[in-house]
This record gives C-alpha cells, structure tokens and sequence, in this order.
C-alpha cells in the first residue's frame, strides 16, 4: 500500500477497512495530516528537506498510558509514514498494541540516514 497523504478518500477507505470492527482509538485522515506536521516540524530543524526521502515514522497518534488495573490489551490504529520524493505517503495501516504517550511518533530508519549524512560530510571535510 503507498497512499498520498493528501488523498483523503483514498486514505479514509483505508483506515476504515483496517478500523472496522473498533470502537475506540480510532484514526482518521486528519490525524495522519496532523502527525506529518509535527514530523515536518521536527525535521525542518535539524535535516535540509532534500533529505528528508527515504526517511519512516511510526505514527500512534491515540498513544496513552493505562493503568495496571486495566484488563485486556488496549489497541489503537498505528500507520507507517514514508517520505518520498514527491512527498508523504501511508505505507502500512493497521490495529496494534497502544503505545505509550512518548511513543507516538518514533522513527524507523533515522540512524541510517544519519550514518549516511555523518559519512558524507566526514568525507567533504576531508577534501578541504
């Protein structure tokens, strides 16, 4: 799956299909706009947006603490987000395990990413 997140009818099917039984901690296309601005937030102070492709987030955006006296698992909808180069798309949606409220965006690759930047100004310094 690989949806633009600004095609908002694409994206409700979507997350309806995988939503349909759930009554509670539900997602919608707005959410998902509201987690690519907090990314796009967050990354617009410390990457230059030409590297921004390629990069994931795990997105959680009914991300809550429980106390231990809840019975059962707690589940929300969770979607991957990938930035392309023609901009955000939705890669994966599906009905997971809550996490908590420190985790309801979490990078997947930043660390490849940044390995690479590392190397590649490690090796432009040396020219210099």
């Amino acid at each position: 799956m690989k949806i633009n997140t600004t095609h908002t009818e694409k994206l409700t099917a979507a997350i309806d299909a995988v939503q349909y039984r759930a009554s509670v901690r539900k997602s919608d296309a707005a959410k998902v706009g509201d987690c690519v601005v907090g990314i796009e937030h967050t990354l617009a102070r410390i990457l230059p947006k030409k590297e921004w492709t390629g990069l994931r987030f795990l997105c959680d955006p009914n991300a809550q603490k429980f106390p231990h006296c809840y019975t059962g698992v707690p589940e929300s909808t969770t979607f991957v987000i990938e930035r392309c180069s023609s901009g955000w798309f939705v890669t994966s949606i599906q009905r997971g395990r809550c996490h908590s409220p420190g985790a309801a965006i979490q990078p997947m690759n930043i660390g490849i990413k940044a390995s690479k930047i590392a190397q590649y100004v490690s090796s432009v310094q040396a020219w210099n």
